[in-house]
């Protein structure tokens, strides 16, 4: 905080000024919040201090789905319990357009692959030919999701000072997903193919819900290590990054609008 311990308060005017500078320079502000983002890869793994734990592996206690529309099947019914993600930390940043004005955000992310793991308690009508037939499983299971990118829309605010994540919206895509359920006897590879092309459909479908899981599970998560970051803090890390002799002024653009 170099330069700024002298600084006891910043008005909502002085703000809105310094986000309207850092606007005309959105290309810098992008970069470095893509290494920003970078550089939280091994936080993913080991958590954040001081009590934020990991999230990769990712926790899901429990998960319910169920459809009369998949391909393949009459009817699914499925109950995922104690499941973990883990992968999240092997994200590759494609995109990032920071718009300070509406303190808001977009991010696109890839992931080569995700995985998933857990058990599993199913009830399926399947047809084996023309004949339906009724199957019921509980095992263990982890699914395989190939080629994903994640486009999610992030929008901030202050809370009583603190940085805080108000949305979070994510739309995805996924390019295929393999599939082993366990439990279906004979019936367990049959199960697999129809879930394997299913299951891309069933993400999609289920884009809803996964987005209230976030807004549920997610942000809570993110805003414990967000609320300990001030509007001073904020300031004085972009503050920070503008380090190229290029925008030497419009950081002395923002240390004067501070002080003065």
């Amino acid at each position: 905080m170099e330069n700024f311990e002298t600084i006891e308060a910043l008005d909502t005017s002085s703000t809105n000024v310094i986000m309207n500078i850092i606007e005309r320079f959105r290309d810098a502000l992008n970069d470095a919040v893509v290494q920003a983002i970078e550089n939280q890869r091994d936080n993913f793994a080991t958590g954040w201090p001081p009590r934020i734990p990991p999230l990769d592996p990712f926790y899901i206690e429990e998960y319910f789905f169920e459809s009369t529309e998949l391909e393949g099947f009459a009817s699914f019914e499925i109950m995922l319990n104690d499941s973990y993600v883990r992968g999240l930390q092997q994200y590759k940043v494609e995109k990032v357009d920071i718009r300070p004005l509406t303190m808001s955000a977009l991010i696109q992310l890839s992931f080569e692959k995700l995985e998933m793991e857990g058990i599993h308690s199913t009830r399926a009508t399947m047809f084996q030919g023309i004949f339906p037939v009724t199957i019921t499983g509980n095992d263990v299971y982890n699914m395989t999701f190939n080629n994903v990118y994640i486009s999610a829309f992030v929008k901030f605010g202050f809370n009583n000072g603190s940085l805080n994540m108000q949305m979070f919206v994510v739309d995805f895509s996924v390019g295929s997903v393999i599939t082993n359920f366990s439990g279906f006897g004979m019936l367990t590879g049959l199960f697999n193919t129809l879930a394997s092309a299913s299951f891309p459909a069933i993400l999609l479908l289920q884009k809803v819900e996964l987005n209230l899981r976030i807004y549920e599970e997610f942000i809570p998560a993110v805003n414990e290590i967000l609320n300990q970051i001030t509007i001073l803090d904020l300031i004085a890390v972009i503050y920070d990054f503008l380090k190229d002799e290029g925008l030497r002024r419009i950081r002395d653009a923002i240390f004067g609008l501070m002080c003065n």
